[in-house]
């Protein structure tokens, strides 16, 4: 009798450690994409990742901030960012064009740079051309829209501009 439990309980444990694998597996995350022509001084067309961080701060005076990327030096030869600011905003953003302006106050604060392994290039305030971020749809793990930036090279002051769409994957958060 107790040679038929031993029996049964090795089979048991036997059958229970080889019922399959104990690590975990995880679902693909959602990729975001983007798609900017870049014209002037480089003249490229970029397909990349793109993903994107915001924060929401509901602590007076409040202020709301989204971070694009679209590649990622190390990964990518090239990568174009955006950051976007809003001082006062407890509540987020919503759909909407926001152009870049050089006021030395603006309640929006509008930043693109385009970087690749020879230089960076940033908005010049003083061009007067035009910069803008569309965003079309935005929820706290997607957003879409469309970019259009006129930058201009730190070293040699080379211009360039991209214009794109994109769809970023990400999350805001709210502290």
């Amino acid at each position: 009798m107790k040679t038929k439990i031993f029996a049964l309980l090795s089979l048991s444990i036997l059958l229970f450690s080889c019922g399959g694998s104990d690590e975990e597996i995880i679902p693909d995350e959602p990729v975001g994409k983007s798609t900017t022509v870049i014209t002037g001084a480089i003249s490229t067309t970029l397909e990349y990742e793109a993903e994107f961080f915001g924060g929401i701060s509901t602590a007076d005076p409040g202020n709301s901030s989204i971070i694009l990327n679209f590649g990622n030096i190390g990964q990518t030869e090239s990568a174009v960012i955006f950051n976007l600011i809003e001082a006062g905003n407890k509540l987020g953003f919503a759909p909407g064009t926001f152009n870049y302006s050089n006021d030395p106050d603006p309640d929006i604060i509008f930043f693109g740079y385009y970087i690749d392994a020879n230089d960076s290039y940033s908005i010049n305030p003083d061009a007067g051309a035009v910069n803008k971020l569309v965003i079309k749809t935005i929820t706290d793990t997607k957003i879409t829209g469309e970019i259009e930036l006129n930058l201009e090279a730190g070293i040699d002051g080379a211009k360039i501009k991209l214009v794109g769409t994109f769809e970023a994957i990400g999350e805001i958060f709210r502290l």
